[in-house]
């Protein structure tokens, strides 16, 4: 007969929370130990709270492979050593992924904002290069009307890029003036004509005109082709005076 004192297990050392009859295939009339199931809380432990630890498993970035686990004091050599091996490669795997996720927000954020500022830089620089050389032309171009046979030879000769606009879109009139007057000191047969001479000398009943026929006169199209030398030589040979208007 069973004594009201509870018995510990042989291996666990827990103590036995009551006493249950036999089973199917145990000695009839024979009381058994009930064992506590192995894990279960205490009774005067504290729930904990869930919201302090939302990852119970653990995050592997949070774990330093230099920790060495517990029960590693135990192990002999052999386990130390491929302790040691386990926390190298481990360290170096985690190394490896923060490097790769590291690159991969790089290229997903960084440079496709660094690309996108430098296009619209490239997009505002050319569309106000592309205003103020507009702006260049058409200042000069008024300004040399009524200075120049045909004002747009100031386009041709002056050198536009030396004019620069300022913020408010002006070009400094005076710059420009001063710079077709050196052009027509330079080059003075692109002046405006101060007068007409006739074209034909002769009596008035239509005689035949004095003298030969002259050089061939150029047209405009084709001293727009003509460098600044080969202008001179046609105007010093008289083949411009059509184009200069008399």
């Amino acid at each position: 007969m069973h004594t009201t004192t509870l018995p510990r297990h042989p291996r666990t050392g827990v103590l036995a929370v009551g006493w249950r009859k036999a089973r199917t295939g145990e000695t009839e009339g024979e009381l058994y130990p009930v064992w506590p199931i192995l894990g279960a809380a205490e009774d005067d432990e504290e729930d904990e709270d869930p919201q302090e630890d939302p990852d119970p498993a653990g995050d592997p970035e949070d774990d330093d492979p230099e920790d060495d686990p517990e029960g590693a004091d135990d192990l002999g050599d052999k386990g130390k050593q491929a302790l040691d091996r386990m926390k190298a490669k481990f360290k170096t795997e985690r190394d490896k992924r923060r490097q790769a996720e590291a690159e991969r927000d790089q290229l997903k954020a960084g440079p496709a904002e660094g690309d996108a500022a430098a296009i619209r830089a490239e997009a505002d620089t050319a569309a106000t290069a592309k205003a103020n050389k507009r702006i260049v032309r058409s200042e000069v171009k008024a300004a040399a009307k009524g200075k120049l046979a045909n004002p747009g030879d100031a386009l041709v000769f002056l050198d536009l890029t030396a004019f620069e606009v300022d913020g408010d879109g002006q070009v400094d009139e005076d710059e420009v003036a001063e710079a077709i007057e050196t052009l027509l000191t330079e080059r003075p047969y692109l002046a405006t004509p101060t007068g007409k001479q006739p074209r034909f000398q002769g009596s008035g009943d239509g005689g035949a005109r004095k003298g030969t026929a002259g050089p061939r006169q150029l047209t405009e199209q084709e001293v727009k082709k003509m460098t600044p030398e080969q202008i001179d030589e046609a105007h010093r040979k008289g083949q411009l005076r059509d184009y200069l208007g008399g």
